[in-house]
């Protein structure tokens, strides 16, 4: 693992723990094993390294993005949904330090960072909107379903899996099974 990546793993845990504006610089730089001043070589501020972490996740959900807008000219809304829920989770599973980062300390970035994150966050929720209105238009979703709720309900079950689940290799239970699942059925018809 590269020093850079080492710093970013150390950063993200510091960041997870104490949040953005309980760790310094000093604390990163002992974790990562290396003078506060070598820190400065691989990252500029506190700010930057915030913004690596958030944006390195904010990737990963607008490449998802991608692939499901090209997974959807074929298959029917209520698969893409699936589609949809089970990479997010899968993000947010496979970094769990780095997605309690983005979920809780993106506030932190400085306006123009934040303002280009927020979005890139909005841009991805409203694909979650688009798919579950398409749902309820033709008819597979609840013809009364609250759409935004739904959309914020289904995201923020997903983004709070990096607070309880911890996976293992004695687990008997398909989390992203049974989340599709409990999911799906509060809004199918």
């Amino acid at each position: 693992m590269s020093k850079k990546n080492e710093i970013l793993k150390v950063s993200k845990s510091l960041f997870k723990d104490k949040g953005y504006a309980g760790a310094s610089m000093r604390e990163i730089a002992e974790a990562s094993g290396i003078e506060t001043a070598s820190l400065y070589y691989h990252f500029s501020s506190k700010e930057r390294i915030l913004k690596e972490v958030c944006y390195e996740i904010a990737d990963a959900f607008m490449l998802s993005l991608k692939e499901l807008r090209a997974f959807e000219a074929d298959n029917p809304v209520e698969k893409v949904l699936i589609k949809a829920i089970s990479n997010h989770l899968d993000i947010v599973i496979a970094n769990s330090d780095a997605s309690a980062v983005f979920l809780n300390e993106w506030r932190m970035l400085s306006k123009s960072n934040k303002d280009s994150f927020k979005a890139a966050r909005k841009k991805y929720e409203s694909y979650f909107t688009h798919l579950i209105q398409q749902g309820v238009e033709q008819g597979i979703f609840k013809k009364n379903l609250n759409v935004e709720m739904a959309t914020v309900t289904i995201l923020s079950t997903l983004n709070s899996t990096y607070n309880w689940y911890k996976p293992s290799k004695s687990e008997d239970v398909n989390i992203s099974k049974e989340l599709k699942k409990i999911l799906l059925n509060g809004i199918k018809k």
